[in-house]
């Protein structure tokens, strides 16, 4: 509600920058688990339909910001950037765990005799 009185009812200034990202994120997933998602072929086309209209709505459409006036549609990717470098930061300590684990599980054990 607090949105919608900033921006003078303009939802899709705020809201269709994140609908394109989400319909991104859901197609890459739907064609990356393509072979282990049994309902691929019904979702896909879903969500490429979605992130055609959302993001052919979002480049002919300018933004509009308040006090600012128009913007380039993807300034909004701006609010984005901490969660994109939070995800690379996660899968370099991923990695980093991995590579600990592979050389842990190939450290020769020496079974112990008790006296």
């Amino acid at each position: 509600m607090a949105k919608n009185l900033h921006s003078r009812g303009h939802v899709f200034d705020q809201r269709l920058p994140d609908f394109t990202l989400s319909e991104t994120g859901m197609s890459r997933f739907f064609i990356k688990n393509r072979k282990t998602e049994p309902h691929w072929k019904k979702h896909l086309p879903v969500h490429l339909t979605g992130l055609t209209v959302c993001a052919t709505v979002l480049v002919i459409r300018p933004s509009r910001i308040p006090g600012r006036g128009l913007a380039n549609p993807f300034h909004h990717v701006d609010r984005h950037r901490p969660v994109l470098l939070t995800k690379a930061h996660y899968n370099k300590v991923r990695g980093g765990v991995r590579e600990l684990d592979d050389l842990l599980t190939t450290i020769p054990t020496k079974a112990r005799s008790i006296p």
